[in-house]
């Protein structure tokens, strides 16, 4: 039944697309289901479905009769000749200038016309930018009563024996060891689904029972007359009135997600190179360049985001850790992280959501 939905919106949507520019489409959606068991080789399934239309066209021919009027004489009398001065306003600082001059003249000897000037610039100002404050009872990682950013040695020993609750998928990062996501997911099968529409026009001429009748522009014979005045005119301009208009692009940044909520290290600036799911929080991975726009992904997600992690492989970049209520402030089913004692590097970037903190779970024991 999904396949069968799934044909109907391909249909609605190639119909539109084709209809007039093509006569026929092929379109293909495919998805991949994934597993934690490896599957060699991987099915794959195709489901395909034909479909032919057929555009009917009616095409209309009326008969057109055009009436010529009779033709008419007009007598067209010129008695005024103008000298225009123009005193135009001094230079202007702008880009773009839209100027229209209007002159009225007044024949009695010497006459005075009144010009407007319209001048238009457009400005481009620098982008704008706005802060989205953190959601309400968010907590940032830094700041949690339970993180430790530097600790003592006789402190060490405590934090490495925190008990850590069952996993479901955790990243870990080990000195000169790749991350690797535990358990390993792998493609289980493929579906394909394609939709081919072929489209074919059927023209059909007819001819209107009734005929269009127009009536053409009366043709004119012209008569000139010209009288000859010599006069002066005088443009005054007029104030120059501008209009600026600045155009930007507004750049939005999170306050949730600055350095406070972005943790590579802790214990003693140790890296973190652990972190644990918890009980009953589910992940979702999104296709991410940075740490800071994985916290993004996490503080504006719909999902109940308790916490994230950056992880940087093809396909799992950014870890979005969810549960199904809203906990603000509440590491849920045992939701941590863990610092390696034997690394001080950079560790994997770690932060708090909206919907829950990630807490700070002491050392790992060393490999």
């Amino acid at each position: 039944m999904q396949w069968f939905v799934l044909f109907l919106a391909l249909l609605g949507f190639v119909h539109q697309c084709i209809a007039a520019s093509a006569s026929v489409y092929t379109q293909q959606l495919c998805t991949t289901k994934v597993g934690t068991k490896s599957v060699k080789p991987v099915p794959s399934t195709t489901y395909a479905l034909t479909v032919t239309l057929t555009k009917n066209i009616i095409v209309t021919s009326t008969p057109l009769t055009t009436i010529t009027p009779k033709a008419v004489t007009s007598t067209i009398t010129t008695s005024v000749a103008t000298t225009v001065i123009v005193t135009g306003p001094p230079n202007t600082d702008t880009l773009t200038i839209t100027q229209t001059d209007t002159a009225t003249s007044t024949i009695t000897g010497t006459s005075t016309a009144t010009a407007t000037e319209t001048a238009s610039t457009t400005t481009t100002l620098d982008p704008s930018t706005s802060t989205v404050p953190p959601p309400a009872g968010f907590t940032p990682i830094r700041n949690e009563p339970g993180f430790v950013p530097k600790i003592k040695a006789r402190e060490a020993l405590g934090l490495a024996v925190r008990a850590a609750a069952p996993s479901q998928i955790v990243a870990k990062c080990h000195p000169g060891k790749p991350v690797t996501l535990t358990p390993q997911l792998y493609p289980t099968s493929v579906i394909c689904g394609a939709l081919v529409e072929t489209i074919t026009t059927k023209a059909t001429t007819k001819t209107a029972s009734t005929t269009s009748t127009i009536t053409a522009a009366t043709p004119t014979s012209y008569v000139y007359s010209t009288v000859t005045y010599t006069s002066t005119s005088t443009i005054i301009p007029a104030p120059v009135t501008s209009t600026i208009s600045a155009t930007g692009t507004a750049t939005t940044t999170y306050a949730a997600c600055g350095p406070t909520n972005i943790a590579t290290t802790a214990n003693g600036g140790h890296s973190i190179s652990e972190v644990d799911g918890g009980v009953g929080n589910s992940a979702s991975f999104v296709s991410v360049d940075s740490a800071y726009s994985c916290c993004v992904a996490c503080i504006t997600s719909s999902d109940n985001c308790r916490g994230f992690v950056y992880i940087g492989i093809s396909g799992f970049e950014c870890e979005l850790i969810n549960g199904n209520t809203c906990d603000p402030g509440v590491a849920f089913g045992g939701l941590q992280f863990k610092t390696d004692s034997s690394a001080t590097d950079p560790g994997l970037p770690v932060g708090n959501g909206r919907c829950g903190i990630v807490q700070d779970g002491g050392q790992v024991d060393p490999y």
